[in-house]
């Protein structure tokens, strides 16, 4: 019998390592496409940070991080935590997060004012309403812009504050260091973007494992199928349709052949007749199924 040996952990790191399940694959294509967009993305941040902040030069600096000791730094005190509703049809959000001293000095500098250089930290334990809003907004235009720039479409609502923070989960969301460099400062926070900004998700693979496997005629005979009868059809007008929903009758036409369907194609044609007090279909036509 082999024996399996483990692997050193000085040796380990030579050996490449590969996504094993659809969700890893899918993050590790959209963190080497945000990498390749990380300019993209720093001209975004850019643009819109002059327009929030007037007269004053700067310079904005981002990175891809692993964000595995973010969680920690989160449940630190004197964090201010945003989050932004992208209106999709994933429920995803956009997420940012700061120190208390960097929004009070985001809100300086996006108001006017300028930072200051004496500021008590024990100061910044709680942020106004007004510093919230700035960060918010921040995200808020951030968020818009990023969409824009590889969407095409802006659908974001504006940022509400989270009291209780954690890191959003891994392998949904990528995790952004940004620094802002000012004349005499430097800013810097935490942005999470959702893996699907930089990969569009793919429609669920069916489970092949569950799939029948039929080895005889009999099971193929056995295998059940949804179809449906279809006695009559027509193609009426947006009124029309709008008249019957208010209680208007519609009149239709009882064809003499019904047809029977598996999905959109007509498998049989045949006529519906009365048995045993009920209705039944009779096939008076076939038509020849593609498998």
């Amino acid at each position: 019998m082999n024996k399996l040996k483990l692997i050193p952990a000085d040796k380990a790191a030579e050996f490449p390592y590969f996504p094993l399940t659809q969700e890893h694959r899918r993050f590790e294509q959209s963190v080497e496409r945000a990498r390749m967009l990380l300019s993209d993305l720093r001209q975004v941040i850019n643009a819109e940070l002059n327009q929030l902040i007037n007269g004053m030069s700067l310079e904005v600096d981002i990175n891809l991080c692993q964000g595995n000791s973010l969680d920690l730094w989160l449940k630190e005190s004197g964090r201010l935590m945003m989050g932004c509703p992208i209106a999709n049809e994933f429920d995803e959000h956009t997420y940012l997060a700061m120190d208390n001293i960097s929004a009070h000095h985001l809100a300086d500098i996006c108001l006017g004012g300028e930072i200051s250089q004496s500021l008590d930290p024990d100061s910044c334990i709680d942020l106004s309403a007004t510093e919230c809003r700035v960060a918010g907004r921040l995200l808020h235009r951030t968020t818009l812009a990023i969409q824009k720039r590889f969407n095409g479409n802006k659908s974001a609502l504006p940022a509400l504050r989270i009291e209780k923070m954690a890191a959003p989960a891994s392998y949904i969301y990528l995790p952004f260091k940004v620094r802002v460099l000012l004349e005499k400062d430097a800013l810097s926070w935490f942005l999470w973007l959702p893996s699907t900004m930089f990969v569009a998700p793919e429609e669920p693979e069916i489970n092949r494992d569950k799939m029948p496997i039929m080895s005889s005629d009999e099971q193929w005979l056995g295998f059940p199928v949804k179809g449906r009868v279809e006695m009559a059809s027509r193609s009426i007008s947006l009124s029309l349709l709008n008249a019957c929903m208010n209680g208007a009758v519609l009149p239709i036409e009882m064809s003499k052949e019904a047809v029977f369907k598996l999905d959109k194609q007509v498998l049989l044609k045949g006529r519906v007749v009365e048995q045993d007090n009920s209705l039944a279909f009779q096939v008076t036509k076939t038509k020849e199924l593609t498998l």
